[in-house]
């Protein structure tokens, strides 16, 4: 089945226009994305490793995210994606928006940030081998060291889950 993703311009205003996920975009055309920042009350951030099977980056460690599909709100797409990938549910309720951001170097996104506080193990996990090899817990260094490549801007929005508070 074909996933469809709404469009917006920079600002976040929907454009009234879905296009296929993968699809080539018109200049000022942006799509979006969600990342969930995942602190387990055992102790530690949750990172995930793609799978080698992705077409990019496979292997990578990163945070989990993914696509806000057609029709969908970002918070329910924050909520799909932690059950897909990682086969855990985080009450609505205890998910928080950390903020937002635009990515030009990655094909043009708006980017929101969520964060959850759970309790949960690594083993508790069951991955969606299509996009998750392997998971762990890092301490709050290990996950801004992560993410240090994605910006000043990005790790601002990091210290708002948390930061190393937990």
């Amino acid at each position: 089945m074909e996933e469809w993703i709404d469009l917006y311009d920079r600002s976040g205003r929907p454009l009234g226009r879905k296009v296929p996920k993968g699809a080539k975009r018109g200049e000022g055309e942006y799509y979006r994305h969600v990342h969930i920042i995942l602190y387990s009350r055992q102790g530690g951030w949750l990172i995930q490793q793609r799978s080698m099977a992705k077409e990019f980056f496979p292997g990578k460690w990163d945070v989990t995210g993914g696509g806000v599909m057609a029709g969908e709100e970002s918070r329910d797409a924050a909520l799909r994606e932690v059950r897909e990938e990682l086969g855990l549910s985080i009450p609505p309720e205890e998910l928080r928006y950390a903020g937002g951001m635009v990515v030009e170097e990655t094909g043009r996104c708006l980017l929101d940030v969520w964060y959850a506080l759970l309790d949960f193990r690594p083993e508790d996990c069951i991955l969606q081998k299509e996009e998750v090899e392997a998971v762990r817990l890092v301490p709050f260094e290990g996950l801004t060291a992560l993410c240090r490549d994605k910006g000043p801007e990005y790790l601002a929005l990091l210290e708002k889950t948390g930061g190393g508070l937990y």
